[in-house]
């Protein structure tokens, strides 16, 4: 969740367009570029921070090929990204395919594309956003379609892929495809190692880089160490100060239990940036052998398989795993409500700003109190590996093992 800022950044903030010239062409390039930052602009999924407050077009010169920050060995680069989650990956490709020298920073480079809580692709809006970076020649759509390069019969990327909503009007369904998680990061890794122009270092970003007149030059790293760049693009996700509850239990943390992100944040209030905090949960996983599926609903996926990317040469039909539909029980309403004040959020000790379409069980219980049983679905999370994931998340770390026990299955 971030959107664009800009210091100091006119002609490219304002969506004003790039003289046209056929004596320069290097404008042609420049054009090319700037449709590159426009197209992300709205996403939401990351943001730039760029100089160029007396030559609107230095950025887009330099990212075209004419920088001089060419040398092999040194520090500095065109653009500089900071995160290698989904956005992230797609930023740093993007921009090395152009040819920019692109330095993409992560703080574990084994947990690159990483997916955090559910391992799925698209769903309720998402899947929109998952065809226009398809569009616009992103990967995440080619690799939840296609798998692995090597396509094998052990190596497969998505487990299952339906169509949600798909009683209501077209304008409501949405293409949504439980993954692999494991083979999706590896997949996405190979991509990213192999891109020219694009180096990666695992380092942690504590700071922007300004120069005199306020124009971005880099990013400092915890332990010293400079990179140099005109244009740095923050995809950090749920790291910056990040803080995992459960229960009454906190700790610093980044996504799912990884190390937190600390010193930016605060940076960029220092600089002037509002910033706000966002809060999601993570549901308990079980391990498969454990359940008793005679009990539930198969959810199978669709018969007639549909596709993210545009390019057919990516749509590789694979055996689909099922997942499954269960329901709470009273028992589960009522130990959720005995032990409400023991949440997080409704113990008063977490305020931030939760995901509008996945409340969490005890939220469903709270606001829908009239319904005697809510749906849970139980998803696998690989092939090679027993983990479901439960959509069940409940923030008490004592019940939370009693609360899944209490539904079917």
């Amino acid at each position: 969740m971030a959107t664009v800022l800009s210091l100091n950044w006119t002609r490219f903030a304002s969506g004003l367009p790039v003289p046209r010239s056929s004596a320069f062409p290097f404008l042609r390039k420049q054009r090319q570029v700037l449709r590159f930052y426009r197209s992300f602009r709205f996403s939401g999924s990351f943001c730039t921070l760029c100089s160029s407050a007396t030559r609107p077009y230095t950025v887009v010169a330099q990212l075209s090929g004419s920088s001089s920050y060419t040398e092999v060995g040194d520090e500095r680069y065109d653009v500089i990204v900071v995160g290698g989650g989904h956005a992230g990956c797609e930023a740093a490709l993007a921009s090395a395919r152009l040819g920019a020298k692109t330095l993409l920073l992560t703080l574990n480079i084994d947990r690159i594309a990483w997916q955090p809580c559910n391992p799925a692709v698209g769903g309720p809006a998402k899947s929109q956003l998952v065809h226009e970076v398809d569009a616009l020649g992103g990967e995440i759509g080619k690799i939840a379609d296609r798998g692995l390069m090597k396509v094998s019969f052990s190596n497969r990327c998505y487990l299952q892929k339906r169509v949600l909503n798909i009683s209501r009007g077209p304008a409501v369904w949405a293409l949504r495809a439980q993954t692999d998680k494991r083979e999706y990061a590896l997949e996405m890794k190979k991509i990213v190692e192999s891109t020219p122009n694009l180096f990666i270092r695992e380092a942690m970003v504590t700071d922007i880089l300004l120069g005199k007149n306020d124009n971005i030059e880099g990013v400092c790293t915890f332990f010293g160490m400079n990179f140099y760049a005109p244009s740095v693009i923050l995809t950090t996700g749920t790291f910056m100060s990040g803080k995992i509850w459960i229960g009454r239990t906190s700790m610093p943390a980044g996504r799912a239990g990884e190390s937190a992100s600390v010193g930016l944040t605060e940076n960029l209030q220092r600089l002037g940036f509002e910033t706000d905090r966002l809060k999601t949960g993570t549901p308990a996983r079980v391990d498969s052998r454990t359940v008793n599926f005679s009990g539930l609903e198969p959810q199978y996926g669709d018969e007639e398989v549909s596709w993210f990317s545009f390019d057919a040469n990516y749509h590789i039909e694979r055996e689909q795993m099922c997942c499954y539909l269960t329901r709470t029980t009273k028992s589960t309403h009522q130990l959720i409500r005995d032990n409400l004040h023991e949440t997080p959020t409704y113990g008063g000790w977490v305020e931030a700003k939760g995901p509008r379409y996945c409340p969490s069980i005890e939220d469903k219980i709270v606001r829908f109190q009239d319904k005697e049983s809510h749906q849970i679905f139980l998803e696998p999370e690989g092939r090679s590996v027993p983990e479901l994931y439960v959509q069940v998340k409940y923030d008490k770390r004592e019940r939370g093992g009693l609360c899944v026990m209490t539904v079917f299955g």
